[in-house]
């Protein structure tokens, strides 16, 4: 519940953050696309390796950090599955 929870709360966030900063600090972007099932897994692992990296870049910073980002990957289907195998 408590991750459900913060998820919820970050994606709400996203959204103020659009009235809340200029462009030049934050970034939003998405895209939508048409994949065979098969491809999923793939996805989601690439996600994970992404978040992992930078996870690696923001810890190895040689500066001590001066803000607190979120960073939010979101990949959910929008459309109904094939019926076809």
């Amino acid at each position: 519940m408590a991750v459900h929870n913060y998820h919820r709360g970050m994606l709400e966030r996203a959204g103020e953050s659009m009235d809340a900063f200029e462009p030049d600090e934050r970034y939003l972007g998405g895209v939508t696309v048409a994949i065979p099932e098969y491809l999923v897994e793939q996805v989601k692992d690439e996600l994970k390796a992404f978040q992992s990296r930078m996870l690696d870049l923001c810890d190895s910073a040689e500066n001590e950090a001066e803000r607190v980002y979120q960073l939010g990957l979101q990949f959910f289907p929008l459309s109904e599955g094939s019926d076809e195998p």
